[in-house]
């Protein structure tokens, strides 16, 4: 199982994938090698997509219980909630996290050459790559579910 009620097949709950968990990346060739010849350049953001929140786009709540789930007997649990402006117990979304490589000169990814001076000018190149590609897929949505607030979902008709 999975999602909200991660609990393993053997009835210990366990932390899904930890935020950031949402990737975008764009991969192009950029002139930067010796005298001018084209590497591989790989730029990726990771972020924490508001839009898959338990309540989309206000707020993410998880509660973890420590054990055996399944099994009887008292259980702690911690509740987590997260929102974008959080106030006293909430917490804000993990801060997005870049990576850049130069997948010619390092194709295992060894060397995140995000933040580095030297590259600050490629960066910003594959940076504005990324954007392009998103604003030409139209990754992010034009409508949002209950844009007038109401919250209201659609009920479950069985077959």
């Amino acid at each position: 199982m999975g999602g909200a009620n991660a609990v393993s097949v053997v009835g210990l709950p366990y932390t899904p994938v930890d935020q950031p968990n949402c990737v975008e990346t764009v991969v192009a060739y950029l002139p930067t090698g010796p005298g001018g010849t084209k590497e591989r350049w790989k730029y990726s953001r990771y972020w924490d997509n508001p839009q898959f929140w338990t309540t989309p786009n206000v707020q993410d709540v998880m509660t973890i219980v420590a054990g055996v789930a399944n099994q009887p007997g008292n259980k702690v649990a911690t509740t987590v909630v997260k929102q974008l402006n959080p106030t006293g117990g909430q917490i804000a979304p993990p801060a997005d996290q870049f990576e850049l490589y130069n997948a010619s000169t390092d194709p295992a990814e060894l060397a995140n050459l995000y933040g580095n001076s030297n590259y600050a000018g490629i960066q910003q190149v594959m940076a504005a790559l990324l954007n392009a590609e998103r604003i030409a897929k139209r990754l992010e949505p034009t409508e949002q579910p209950w844009a007038d607030g109401t919250m209201q979902q659609f009920p479950f008709v069985p077959n």
